[in-house]
């Protein structure tokens, strides 16, 4: 194998076991995983000693790209590959990724040999895992899929940053060296399952809190650095704290954004529902003015629907909600699809409409406040 995984963690005795069974499950005993504890008081580095000997340890200092890139120095090889102990990569991850996951055009099953060739052809480059993200929608559990940056030659790349630490150019071994200009980027066909935004609501505060306080420091830094703000917006909506989330959200937009960064959609996105959230639908409804930019989204289009929903213009709402599904596949599972037909079905059902509205249920398959309606309307 010509890359290491690598991990750093902290009292994740259970939840990193289930990451180092899933990566010797799919790569085999042959993959070196390196881990590095930060200071746990279970029994994790106990537990760690039985899947690999390549166990390390690093004072936490209130950084994790400091914490990381001494992680991948560690490895033995200089491809790292980089893993969070809450994420579990798929028994079958080299053959059912989603269809815009795969690598290769035929959509063929992709072996470890394979899967080595195409991180050795882009040597200089920056590869992607495909992430399913546990993630609650107000009570309700449901999926969201993200890409995120983690295959990369440590004398050429390393991580920058606190708290949601990037990949910039540089070395593990010497930080940074300040060229910020624009890497390529590829897709591997791996999936990993990730749940570390699920847990309960004590656990789900503490965990974005600190995230907080760790962006906060940073922005007495770098005040104007939007990724930053999106970041810390994104910390105290996890909280529910929405008002704040706005301000910062609000701090970010008001900078020059530029629209083809992903994280920037994201942000756009996670604003409308801050603004919903905290009692100005009006306000999120505005972000219609952007649509020239954002409007391929399907995410972005169903949050407008929300807004038009709550707004009381049903019109515009389920115009929003059919190009949500026109404009698939969302990142948020539903959206693109039974969550849109629901949400028209509901706004039919208010407007005295039945038959309509159980046409529009009736799309919904088995989604369980569909079929409710569906029961209550007869």
């Amino acid at each position: 194998m010509i890359f290491s995984f690598c991990i750093i963690t902290k009292n994740e005795s259970t939840r990193l076991e289930k990451c180092l069974l899933a990566l010797r499950a799919a790569f085999g005993s042959e993959v070196e995983i390196v881990v590095v504890d930060t200071g746990s008081s279970d029994d994790t580095c106990e537990m760690a000693g039985k899947y690999t000997d390549k166990l390390f340890y690093f004072e936490w200092i209130g950084d994790f790209a400091a914490a990381k890139n001494y992680a991948a120095a560690c490895a033995s090889n200089d491809i790292v590959w980089i893993m969070d102990s809450d994420e579990y990569v798929r028994g079958d991850v080299l053959g059912n990724a989603p269809e815009d996951a795969l690598e290769s055009e035929s959509g063929k099953r992709t072996t470890l040999d394979e899967l080595n060739a195409l991180i050795e052809t882009h040597p200089n480059d920056v590869g992607r895992m495909c992430r399913i993200n546990d993630t609650l929608q107000g009570e309700e559990l449901t999926k969201y899929t993200d890409w995120t940056n983690r295959i990369f030659d440590r004398n050429r790349f390393c991580f920058k940053g606190k708290i949601h630490e990037q990949i910039v150019r540089g070395s593990v071994f010497t930080g940074p060296s300040g060229d910020e200009s624009p890497y390529v980027i590829y897709r591997t066909n791996v999936i990993a399952d990730h749940d570390g935004y699920v847990g309960t609501a004590e656990e789900r505060k503490k965990k974005a809190q600190r995230n907080a306080d760790l962006l906060l420091k940073e922005l007495e830094e770098r005040p104007e650095d939007t990724y930053i703000l999106y970041q810390t917006g994104k910390a105290f909506f996890l909280m529910e704290e929405f008002e704040k989330s706005v301000e910062y959200f609000e701090r970010a937009v008001s900078l020059e954004l530029n629209p083809s960064l992903e994280y920037v959609i994201d942000l756009i996105e996670t604003y409308g529902y801050a603004l919903i959230n905290s009692g100005h639908p009006e306000v999120a409804a505005s972000l219609e003015s952007v649509a020239t930019d954002f409007g391929q989204s399907s995410d972005y289009n169903f949050m407008l629907g929300i807004a038009m929903m709550q707004t009381a213009q049903f019109d515009k709402a389920a115009d929003y909600f059919e190009k949500a599904v026109a404009t698939g596949p969302s990142k948020m599972q539903g959206v693109d699809s039974y969550l849109a037909w629901y949400n028209i079905g509901v706004m039919l059902e208010c407007l005295g409409l039945s038959e309509d509205a159980r046409a529009y249920y009736g799309k919904c398959g088995d989604y369980s406040r569909a079929v409710e309606a569906l029961n209550r309307i007869g």
